[in-house]
């Protein structure tokens, strides 16, 4: 008979390969962000201020995932989640920096391996 490639074994490897990657990738994006935000602020390129939005909008929406990360582990109260999507209509800038700053930080510490260990 074939021997089957599903194994338990390869499986885990797969996973752990497959978060060993996004690890990467993401401290790498990370770095391409702060990188392109220093040319952003030196230069009146309107293509490189696009570029850092675009990868600024990224992070934030990796700081949103960390948030509904949180709630669904239960360190995050469903009334906090809202609270943030209804601040962010009222503070706007401040908090969708913070968020975004949030994810930016995740990507380069990866929080929710530590926090699960708590």
């Amino acid at each position: 008979g074939k021997a089957s490639l599903a194994t338990p074994e390869n499986i885990a490897e797969f996973e752990a390969r497959r978060a060993d990657l996004e690890k990467h990738a993401a401290e790498e994006l990370a770095l391409v962000l702060a990188l392109v935000s220093i040319a952003a602020m030196f230069t009146a390129s309107i293509w490189v201020q696009n570029v850092a939005f675009v990868l600024f909008v990224i992070f934030w929406l990796q700081g949103l995932a960390l948030l509904h990360w949180l709630r669904r582990a239960g360190r995050l109260p469903t009334v906090v989640l809202a609270g943030v999507y209804v601040l962010t209509v009222l503070l706007g800038p401040l908090l969708v920096t913070a968020v975004g700053v949030m994810g930016y930080t995740d990507a380069w510490f990866n929080y929710r391996p530590r926090i699960d260990k708590k």
